[in-house]
Parts: C-alpha cells; structure tokens; sequence
C-alpha cells in the first residue's frame, strides 16, 4: 500500500498535523472570562447554583459528605472522603468552564457565567 503515497501525500499529512496542533495551541491560549457562577451537580442532577461569594457548602455525596468553599476567589473541595483525595489537589477555580470533578462521589462542580448556565460545553 506504501507505494502509492508520494512527496504530496506526505506534505499535505504533516500540513493537517500542524493546523491541528497550532488550532489546539491557540483554543488553550484563549482567555476565558472570570466566571460569576458555581454550579455544583451530583449524580447528574443539579444540586445548586451559588454566586462566587464567600460561603462553605456541605454537600451530601455516594461517599458521605464533600465540602466546598466558595469566594471571589474560585471554588474549591476542602474535604472529600473519597480515597484517593485527588479533587482536593485540584482547586481553587475561578475561569467560566472550569470545573472540579469528584468521581468516587459522582461531584461536578463548574464556575459560569452570569446566572449559572454552562458557558462552554465538551461531550
């Protein structure tokens, strides 16, 4: 099969591998806005959405409980019975479209914009 790819072939392959990467480059460079929002799910299903003002959440998760605090500086989870603790090592965020995600409690929490709603969205 190789004998039929020639020297435009492969320029053209490298082109579309370099578009990629700059395109990759550029979208992680771009600012994101500070986030007003934080909305917190579990389970899938919307737990709340707070202002970025201070205030600690108590948080009934799979696990038994996560905290969160929450101020003008970003949201964070401060404690977390899961085992490994890796949502702990995570935080503050602050960027709309950031989020901190607790696996073993099935704890999604996202900074947004104005009035909660998702500014960015991944699937």
């Amino acid at each position: 099969m190789n004998e039929h790819v020639t020297a435009l072939d492969k320029l053209l392959f490298v082109g579309v591998v370099l578009l990629s990467v700059l395109g990759i480059l550029l979208v992680g460079l771009l600012p994101r806005s500070k986030g007003e929002m934080v909305e917190v799910r579990v389970a899938g299903e919307l737990y709340g959405t707070y202002p970025l003002s201070p205030q600690t959440l108590h948080i009934p998760v799979a696990y038994g409980e996560a905290v969160v605090q929450i101020g003008p500086d970003g949201a964070a989870i401060t404690e977390a019975g899961c085992p490994d603790g890796q949502c702990m090592r995570e935080g503050p965020i602050s960027q709309s479209g950031q989020s901190l995600i607790c696996l073993p409690g099935r704890l999604v929490i996202t900074v947004t914009g104005k009035g909660g709603g998702a500014d960015v969205t991944t699937y």
